[in-house]
């Protein structure tokens, strides 16, 4: 065969070759996975709270280690190992489901259970207290869309500015030793909140919040440290406020005299602190002083339904402050 007829063979047997490819179909690319979506915990930012959705004064505070944040919903939790933030005794003798029955919880072991049974209750923690190895809580039925806690021995300063992001708000906090409880809720409505740590008692701190609209809504003392959480609020609330070495007893009373009520008490560094409001939801209020034993199955001293406001120790006993909303005033009651 001539070289002239290979060239020209070979000339046929490219071109069909060319021709099949490009009618080929090209090949599909394969498909890729979508990305999976990034919650605030994988994020190393926590975004920043809208203008007006609370200030914090975040300086120095570590990232909070400690218990996860539990959220109202969902199922129960397992029973709470022994070993806690804080050192734990044997359960509670009674059912936790008593505790939310009969409004609060007082004992040694922290009542993770209880708070879940008393949320599928369509109750929501009030109240909370630590004192001389025990805990206190106090279930309500306040109306809160959600609740969260969280407990561990740094502050959440960063859980807290996402929760006022998230539409919550502090409800309650209280500090244990070695441990932070903080409990935030939400009610479906815009809350202001801003807080204030400091060594010495703030007071120009708090004339300023007043200035600025807000009132002061929770109380805690810590280690060293006092903490003040500030609400803003609508109402036209008037506030006062009283430091003391003993208990505020003769304050307490002229508060009530002239239609002033507790709305919160707390006691640390030798320093009784007393906040007494306007508000008329706080009428007919008295106080008891309880001691560990006693706190165990206390009684209301008031006639008809009443709750626990405040929860307070000091000095090897407890003070309870009982509120409910008829009018009148009942003598305050001590027992050993």
């Amino acid at each position: 065969m001539s070289i002239e007829v290979i060239l020209v063979l070979t000339t046929i047997v490219g071109l069909a070759a060319y021709w099949y490819l490009a009618k080929s179909p090209a090949p599909e690319a394969e498909p890729k996975a979508p990305a999976a979506p990034q919650s605030v915990a994988d994020s190393d930012q926590v975004p920043e709270a809208a203008e007006g959705d609370g200030q914090a004064n975040t300086e120095a505070m570590p990232m909070p280690v400690g218990e996860i944040q539990a959220e109202s919903g969902g199922d129960l939790p397992p029973e709470p190992e022994a070993a806690d933030v804080l050192p734990q005794s044997a359960l509670p003798s009674e059912p936790p489901l008593a505790a939310a029955d009969k409004g609060y919880y007082f004992g040694r072991q922290f009542p993770e259970r209880a708070i879940w049974e008393a949320w599928e209750a369509g109750l929501h923690v009030g109240q909370v207290a630590y004192g001389g190895g025990h805990w206190f809580m106090s279930f309500e039925a306040l109306g809160y869309q959600d609740q969260r806690w969280y407990k561990g021995t740094e502050f959440p300063a960063e859980l807290i500015q996402q929760s006022w992001n998230d539409g919550f708000h502090i409800s309650a906090v209280t500090y244990a030793e070695t441990a932070w409880l903080v409990v935030l809720s939400k009610i479906g409505q815009p809350t202001w909140q801003r807080l204030q740590f400091s060594d010495d008692f703030p007071g120009k701190a708090i004339g300023d919040a007043w200035n600025d609209g807000y009132r002061v809504s929770a109380l805690a003392v810590g280690e060293t440290q006092w903490l003040l959480v500030f609400t803003s609020t609508e109402r036209s609330e008037l506030q006062r406020w009283t430091l003391s070495d003993d208990f505020p007893e003769q304050q307490i009373r002229q508060g009530w005299a002239e239609g002033y009520y507790i709305n919160n008490l707390a006691y640390g560094h030798g320093t009784w602190a007393l906040f007494m409001s306007n508000n008329p939801s706080g009428q007919n209020q008295t106080w008891q002083m309880l001691s560990d034993q006693a706190c165990e199955d206390a009684q209301s001293p008031l006639g008809g339904p009443s709750r626990i406001v405040q929860a307070v120790y000091s000095d090897r006993q407890w003070v309870l402050i009982w509120q409910q909303a008829e009018t009148g005033l009942v003598e305050p009651v001590s027992a050993s």
